[in-house]
């Protein structure tokens, strides 16, 4: 596989960056030695469709447990889950468990569709919706 997901780590710099980029954030919450974590790297993180929107659409930060207080924030329990935030910080759509690479892009169509939504880009949440 040629392309990667450019993941962010330092989600206070991102929550600052994206109303300047005029993206959501993608939050992907996981634990490297767990199984259904390493699932979702080879099944779902490796299409090029979720990578592709991932790069373009999101800014997306992975966190890994030794993050505690960011996991407390989120009141995150279990890995692998998905937090998707819009603008101001507003939690727009979550996910605990695995997703498969269709039920990944679902979630991320609609993620950013609502995000668009939101800031009133119509068309391009249209667009979005209209992929599911």
């Amino acid at each position: 596989m040629g392309n990667l997901i450019f993941w962010r780590r330092d989600i206070v710099t991102i929550l600052k960056d994206a109303p300047r980029e005029g993206k959501p954030v993608f939050l992907n919450f996981f634990s490297p030695g767990w199984y259904y974590s390493q699932k979702m790297d080879t099944v779902s993180y490796s299409r090029e469709d979720v990578i592709q929107i991932l790069n373009d659409r999101v800014l997306p930060v992975r966190i890994a447990p030794e993050n505690l207080p960011v996991f407390k924030h989120y009141t995150i329990k279990v890995t692998p889950a998905q937090v998707m935030i819009g603008s101001g910080g507003f939690e727009r759509q979550r996910s605990t468990g695995f997703l498969d690479g269709q039920e990944m892009m679902a979630f991320l169509l609609l993620g950013v569709g609502k995000f668009y939504f939101d800031d009133v880009r119509i068309d391009d949440a249209l667009d979005m919706v209209n992929q599911l």
